[in-house]
């Protein structure tokens, strides 16, 4: 493969899916639930460390209801809020020593087909990307040396990060945890997870699980690859020690093959291939390659990269051979200064200083805040509003025409009533119509103008009664313009009465109007004429209706409804 054709092999995974639980998944204890129902940031202390751990799996402690997964290398343990996914590897296998600085754990996250890492080192920096571009995601990270309750007594080193995900949905992720052995310092000295966690991200929690043997393929960044047209896949951990790659379908030689990384090298043109890599006879799922060209600028800082572009341009004064810029000094008639190659013209007296290959006086501002130097040049200018006397800066008030704002010094012209605002030095008045849709704003105009069918009451547009000419029926605003008797219907507005004489001879009608009149011996009684008796100053003789009103003594007799004696 010549320079020009060579190619590096970017594997690109997308969302994990297929597989079946099973191995050590049912010799892990049941997850605990956090019934404190403690949010993440007060649940979770990212510290590299089990905070707040007892030993007991107490509900309320760091990680407690987290999903442990165990390996011989490592036990990682998975929990998330939201789209904030939270991670603990706890690394075994590394018990020399705290974390070497340069060294680092990582953790690779397939979130719907996109592709973070998180590496978090010794020295406790993090690095977060994104399809191998910077992620400034919210990542953090921390790194312990302690025992933990899986290996109680046996310090080891402890990675403890947290991942701000874009949104929530599916995941899948596995860890890449150090060891004793060198080499840490990049992905190859690391040892991946022996299966995949997968699952989905929600607001009402996570829902993770354990896959054993489910194969999560991650890739060496593009243009970080030290071999030409090669790439180095992590984590396929099958259980198997052969394997097999097609790219489009054609059968891909396999350079190295293990249980924790498989090399190959192909040719072909740039762009997105499809890819299907096997170990034994369970294949990765749904992998797409993109092949892109790789740069040879190896101690090269010029010339051509063999793929069309440049390892870099020289000055103008230099030309680039075998890919490296040789410099010629360059003084010509100068004194002073640089020649060009990382060299010198010449020193200038120490009460000068080189200019433009020329030694020139040194200006002395000592004290000087502006004004002249004492070669002639300026020391500085004052700001606006401040005037230059002897060196120094001097504020100068300003407040002509002005009743409030800045006086130019830091102080003020004056100050405005309550009800009122500086506008361009000139205290104004400060309409008031916060909270107001209608009504005055306190300066002379109106904070608001309701509609033709409404009234402003109490600074706020509401509905006006219409009852002009109404005695009854609605008033447009909800309400009525009155209530008509009993019996009496509302029509136009107006009550309307039914003369109600059925039985009667006499009395009201209901309407104002009449039944009937008896005659002047009778009276209306329920609506009949009934004869009314009338003893009034009679003490005997008929009371004109049959009756008596009243009897004399034996003595006596009645004579004009008077007892007398005879």
């Amino acid at each position: 493969m010549t320079r020009s054709q060579t190619l590096i092999l970017l594997l690109l995974l997308c969302a994990c899916s297929g597989g079946a639980s099973g191995g050590d998944a049912a010799d892990e204890p049941a997850p605990v639930p956090d019934t404190l129902d403690r949010p993440c940031p007060a649940r979770f202390t990212v510290d590299g460390r089990f905070t707040g751990w007892n030993g007991q799996a107490d509900p309320g402690a760091e990680w407690s209801g987290a999903l442990r997964v165990e390996d011989p290398h490592a036990t990682l343990r998975v929990d998330a809020c939201g789209a904030t996914l939270h991670a603990l590897i706890d690394a075994r296998l590394a018990t020399a020593g705290p974390l070497p600085d340069a060294c680092f754990a990582a953790l690779v996250v397939n979130r719907s087909g996109q592709l973070f890492q998180v590496r978090v080192y010794g020295d406790g920096r993090v690095e977060a990307t994104l399809a191998g571009q910077p992620y400034d995601g919210g990542a953090l990270g921390a790194v312990g040396f302690a025992p933990s309750p899986d290996l109680s007594g046996t310090a080891h080193v402890l990675v403890e990060l947290a991942l701000d995900l874009p949104s929530a949905g599916e995941v899948a992720l596995v860890a890449l945890a150090p060891t004793d052995a060198p080499g840490c310092t990049d992905e190859a000295g690391l040892t991946p997870g022996s299966g995949v966690v997968r699952g989905t991200l929600g607001d009402d929690g996570p829902t993770l699980e354990h896959v054993p043997g489910l194969p999560f393929v991650t890739a060496l960044e593009p243009w970080l690859t030290p071999q030409r047209g090669q790439v180095v896949a992590y984590g396929l951990r099958f259980g198997a020690e052969t394997g097999a790659v097609y790219l489009d379908d054609l059968s891909v030689p396999v350079s190295a093959w293990s249980d924790r990384q498989a090399a190959f090298t192909a040719a072909a043109v740039v762009g997105p291939h499809q890819v299907r890599v096997f170990a034994g006879k369970r294949e990765a799922p749904r992998v797409r390659l993109l092949v892109a060209c790789g740069p040879d600028c190896a101690d090269r800082n010029c010339g051509d990269d063999g793929c069309g572009g440049s390892c870099g341009t020289c000055a103008p004064d230099q030309a680039c051979e075998d890919g490296r810029c040789v410099c010629a000094p360059a003084c010509g008639d100068r004194v002073c200064g640089d020649d060009g190659c990382g060299g010198s013209c010449g020193t200038c007296a120490p009460d000068q200083a080189c200019e433009d290959g020329a030694c020139a006086c040194v200006p002395d501002c000592t004290g000087l805040a502006c004004g002249p130097s004492s070669c002639g040049t300026s020391c500085g200018t004052c700001p606006e509003g401040l005037t230059c006397v002897q060196g120094a800066c001097v504020c100068v008030l300003d407040c002509t025409g002005k009743q409030c704002g800045p006086d130019g010094c830091g102080g003020l012209c004056g100050t405005c009533a309550p009800n009122e605002e500086c506008v361009d030095g000139l205290c104004r008045c400060k309409p008031d119509c916060e909270g107001k849709a209608c009504g005055s704003d306190g300066c002379g105009s109106v904070c608001g103008a309701c509609g033709a069918d409404q009234q402003c009451v109490q600074w706020q547009c509401a509905c006006a009664p219409q009852c002009a000419g109404k005695q009854c029926g609605p008033n447009g605003c909800g309400g009525a313009c009155g209530v008509c008797p009993e019996g009496q219907p509302c029509v136009d507005g107006h009550c309307v009465c039914t003369p109600d004489c059925v039985g009667r001879a006499c009395g009201s009608d209901g309407c104002g109007g009449s039944c009937g009149t008896c005659a002047g011996t009778e009276g209306c009684v329920q609506g009949q004429c009934t004869c009314q008796p009338s003893c009034l100053n009679r003490d005997c003789g008929p009371d004109g209706c049959g009756g008596s009103c009243g009897t004399c003594l034996p003595t006596e007799v009645c004579v004009g409804h008077t007892c007398q004696l005879p």
